[in-house]
């Protein structure tokens, strides 16, 4: 082959190889034919790619090192070569002091501690009484609200029989902690042992269920309601609760169920 056919270029005739000066180029499976005279500079490339495998962007005038290709504003600075990964010497582990634990011990089984819920109350409420009483004759009156964990709401209205000796107005906060509790449960009998100390009120309740010898209370739950108003004395209330319906109340249900 003569230096002028072997620096000719031509595609059309089938198996001709182009020559850049420092080795051949096959153009039909577009490697060089040789190996890179500067394959030390780029370690992480092929000897034989051309142009990185970029030629797109990058030119091979003499067959030895890939560079841009000039003004042509699609072409870019060439690829970076990739450096080797260095792998650390793993240096042996040493002895511990710690003995091997027994081929009869087994790993624990129990699950990860997990963050304790904080329990809230099946129902709370508010409400307004008046009661006055003097010994076995006596009256209370009490109209509010009570909402449970589900969020469903309800007013409600109680009344009965007082006995003691007890003169109170007060609004309250109405806790029900038992748990399983829902609105509809309020209503029906009960019976309330209420005290005051100035302008503090204090009850316990519970709803009854009629027994023998005596009724049961509290059969299905209990509650407590703690009050702000102005009374002197304390009773024993006998009283029958009415609900009436109401929408749920979502301020209260996020703050029972979060």
């Amino acid at each position: 082959m003569t230096s002028e056919s072997a620096t000719k270029y031509t595609s059309k005739t089938a198996g001709r190889l182009y020559y850049y000066g420092a080795r051949y180029y096959e153009p039909r499976t577009s490697v060089f034919l040789g190996v890179d005279p500067l394959a030390d500079k780029l370690p992480g490339w092929s000897p034989y790619a051309y142009c990185l495998d970029n030629p797109i962007k990058l030119i091979d005038p003499n067959g030895m090192e890939p560079e841009p290709g000039g003004d042509n504003p699609w072409i870019n600075t060439p690829k970076k070569p990739e450096t080797p990964v260095r792998v650390p010497m793993r240096l042996p582990e040493q002895p511990s002091n710690t003995p091997n634990p027994s081929p009869s011990s087994k790993p624990s089984t129990q699950p990860p501690p997990t963050a304790r819920a904080t329990k809230t109350p099946a129902a709370i409420g508010q409400s307004v009484d008046v009661t006055v009483a003097v010994a076995s004759v006596g009256y209370t009156v009490e109209a509010g609200y009570i909402v449970d964990s589900k969020g469903n709401a309800n007013l409600f209205l109680s009344y009965g029989p007082a006995f003691g000796l007890e003169a109170s107005v007060s609004e309250n906060m109405i806790i029900i902690p038992t748990s399983g509790f829902e609105t509809k449960d309020f209503a029906g009998s009960g019976t309330t042992l209420s005290g005051n100390a100035g302008i503090f009120s204090f009850a316990a309740f519970g709803n009854n269920q009629q027994g023998y010898p005596a009724d049961k209370c509290p059969a299905t739950y209990w509650g407590a309601k703690l009050g702000l108003g102005g009374g002197v004395g304390g009773s024993y209330q006998h009283t029958k609760t009415k609900l009436f319906p109401m929408p749920k109340m979502n301020y209260y249900q996020s703050r029972l169920t979060r």
